[in-house]
């Protein structure tokens, strides 16, 4: 992910006022909130479907640790962004739920800007491998892992990255 982005989020998330109330936001029938719920873009945080979390099984979420993981304070995003390709394109995330609209909200951010982003998937096309995410020009979050030569926890272990 680009420096930019990053820089733009931990600036967003820490400095500015984190007022969420930019966003429209409804909760549909299938209780997913839907925020600004246009035709054109998508940004919407759900609990994790079932399919995503069998998904994650055995990836992000290691199966050695699959029962300390609570995926109930997680969030499945669904994010519309602006591709390298000058198109729209819809990712997908995972976050922590305590993060959810503020992620949201700097996306569409990011979209009604049209800042660029090669692509946005879950770190699980990766097999959870973060250097081939990263080296595919990947934007994702949630991934339980350790720190590369330590027994430490990852902030995207703990749902709480800021390198969204």
């Amino acid at each position: 992910m680009s420096k930019f982005i990053i820089l733009f989020i931990i600036f967003r998330m820490m400095y500015m006022n984190q007022d969420i109330g930019k966003l429209n936001i409804d909760t549909n029938s299938n209780g997913i909130e839907v925020f600004n719920n246009q035709e054109e873009n998508v940004f919407t945080s759900e609990p994790i479907p079932n399919n995503v979390y069998e998904k994650m099984l055995g990836k992000s979420i290691p199966m050695e640790y699959k029962d300390g993981v609570n995926i109930d304070e997680l969030r499945y995003l669904k994010i519309t962004y602006w591709g390298f390709d000058s198109k729209t394109h819809v990712g997908e995330m995972i976050v922590n739920s305590s993060v959810a609209r503020e992620v949201l909200d700097i996306f569409k951010e990011l979209y009604e800007i049209k800042y660029p982003i090669e692509k946005i998937k879950l770190i699980d096309e990766y097999n959870a491998n973060d250097e081939l995410s990263m080296s595919d020009n990947n934007t994702s979050s949630f991934c339980y892992r350790v720190v590369s030569g330590t027994n430490n926890l990852s902030n995207h272990a703990k749902r709480c990255s800021n390198r969204y």
